[in-house]
């Protein structure tokens, strides 16, 4: 219960914050097709030995893509205040360092590799004592259904 309310503070307004930060280099980093997508992720706290699973399959657009959504999901409502410290793209790997100040202090450092029609991201977040760390599996399965 404690991973998943942690969870749920994270989302909304790093991830959020870190897609807009992140913008410049992700614009250069390799392009996936629109479809249907399979995302397994992946998320402990402290190293707990029992991290949280999750698996769900959602349609990724051409306007999705181009705001990088593919990458980091965007969520709404963020009042975050956050600023990147790093960020680049070498071959198929997209990196980033951030920091936010609000809702609560945090730091975000994220490493995205392309791999054809599948992705890999794992992410630490780092905040009020505890960590988190988010490792993300995505591949394409096909087109969308209609």
């Amino acid at each position: 219960m404690e991973a998943r309310l942690a969870r749920d503070r994270i989302r909304p307004g790093v991830l959020a914050a870190a897609l807009a930060l992140a913008a410049p280099a992700l614009a250069q980093a390799p392009q996936v097709r629109p479809g249907l997508w399979e995302y397994r992720m992946k998320m402990d706290m402290d190293g707990k030995a029992q991290p949280m699973q999750m698996e769900h399959k959602a349609c990724l657009s051409k306007e999705q893509i181009a705001k990088s959504e593919h990458v980091v999901p965007r969520q709404g409502g963020d009042k975050s205040d956050c600023r990147m410290l790093t960020q680049g793209v070498a071959g198929s790997t997209v990196t980033f360092v951030m920091e936010c100040s609000r809702p609560e202090p945090m730091r975000t450092e994220g490493r995205t590799t392309f791999k054809g029609d599948s992705f890999e991201s794992d992410m630490t977040f780092t905040g009020r004592g505890q960590k988190f760390r988010q490792q993300i599996s995505a591949r394409r399965l096909g087109e969308c259904p209609k």
